[in-house]
């Protein structure tokens, strides 16, 4: 083999290597990082690969709305920044899920309902729209699965889309990388979902009337459309009144 020949084959092998170790720089890696909360708290309990994170019920308790729940944050881009793409991605689904409840007239408690959102299950804060949470859309703005109201002096008051995969197990896609986190629930008692995916009640001895016995929810994330303290995609669910009615009053102001 010449010197030529032989220099083009290293440098080809060299380029070759190098984009492969580009490559899997930028691929989020095949585990995802997984923390667990207790109810809404803002500091873990535990951390840890979801392949190798061991959990039991121990420690659940009574939590406002809840009895026995823990929230499990996963993330597949742990320690990585966002790439200017997932950025754009992020920004785009706060502003379009924005620009979707001025369109639909969701701001609105009454035309929320009217479309038909209508409250889980022993929950004030969720409204779920049926149809949607069984369709084929998956992060739609304008199609999103929950409405949440939160109650004000003023009546109740839209502060977040929260969105759902297709199916239970399904992973809810990162479209923004680690600025897009999803979380789950977890309870110490068998809740009822139907299909897996709603809750519509208690399982007695077991069993349910309706939907199937489970101690865990599907995957769901929220875009929150009040300037909260938690960013834009904050797993918390509860905040102050005094916060929310400040809050809706500055986002009102700069509609």
């Amino acid at each position: 083999m010449s010197q030529n020949v032989t220099q083009a084959c290293l440098f080809a092998l060299t380029a070759a290597l190098a984009l492969t170790a580009c490559t899997q720089e930028i691929e989020p890696p095949e585990d995802r990082y997984v923390c667990r909360f207790e109810h809404s708290g803002s500091e873990p309990t535990s951390c840890g690969l979801e392949s190798e994170f061991s959990d039991d019920e121990v420690g659940m308790h009574h939590a406002g709305m809840h009895h026995g729940m823990a929230m499990y944050e996963i993330d597949r881009y742990h320690g990585q920044e966002p790439t200017p793409e997932q950025q754009q991605a992020a920004e785009d689904l706060i502003r379009r899920s924005y620009e979707s409840a001025e369109k639909n007239g969701w701001f609105d408690f009454e035309k929320g309902s009217a479309d038909g959102y209508t409250r889980l299950h022993r929950d004030p804060i969720h409204f779920v729209n049926k149809e949607f949470i069984f369709d084929d859309h998956v992060l739609d703005p304008e199609r999103p699965e929950y409405l949440m109201y939160h109650n004000t002096s003023q009546g109740p008051k839209l502060v977040a889309f929260m969105f759902v995969p297709r199916k239970p197990l399904d992973e809810g896609p990162q479209i923004g990388g680690p600025l897009t986190r999803w979380h789950y629930h977890r309870w110490s008692k068998l809740y009822c979902l139907l299909e897996g995916m709603m809750t519509v009640g208690h399982a007695k001895d077991g069993k349910c009337e309706e939907g199937i016995p489970t101690k865990q929810s599907p995957e769901m994330m929220h875009v929150w459309l009040l300037d909260t303290p938690f960013g834009p995609f904050g797993k918390e669910m509860d905040l102050p009144l005094g916060l929310v009615e400040k809050l809706v009053k500055q986002r009102e102001e700069n509609r």
